[in-house]
């Protein structure tokens, strides 16, 4: 209720019975103080909460990672697979990133080529910067064939 219309007239009524009630009642300043802190503590939690998860990056929705995996898998069949899809947002640019596995005996400038594509695709989903690591498969303990 903090940080809400209901929360401000909570802090506001508590500063008033505080401020009639104080000179009767010692310890009541105190306690009433302790109170609007706790409400402040609880409006600053909120907006912690609501906010944490654009800070620290957040996984897209199952749905969204299914249809862009679905369209790089559709679109490049040559790939073994795309995962760790990751999406950081900074205010209204977004930060993504994601793992293109590649067969290991692939070229690098096919690799680097298909990477780029996968970029355009999914640039065009998520609107924001699009980094692709790109991984070897690797056939064998040693990475060899």
């Amino acid at each position: 209720m903090a940080g809400t219309t209901g929360g401000d007239a909570i802090a506001s009524l508590l500063i008033v019975v505080g401020a009639l009630f104080s000179r009767s009642f010692w310890w009541l300043d105190g306690l009433l103080g302790i109170g609007v802190s706790l409400l402040i503590l609880q409006a600053g939690l909120t907006i912690i909460r609501s906010s944490a998860s654009y800070l620290i990056g957040e996984s897209p929705a199952d749905d969204v990672i299914q249809r862009v995996k679905a369209a790089v898998e559709a679109e490049f069949p040559q790939l073994e697979g795309i995962h760790h899809l990751h999406v950081h947002n900074y205010g209204e640019h977004s930060e993504v990133t994601a793992h293109l596995k590649v067969p290991g005996a692939m070229r690098v400038d096919q690799a680097h080529e298909i990477a780029t594509r996968v970029e355009e695709l999914m640039t065009k989903e998520f609107e924001g910067d699009v980094t692709i690591h790109v991984e070897p498969e690797k056939h064998g303990q040693d990475g060899n064939d």
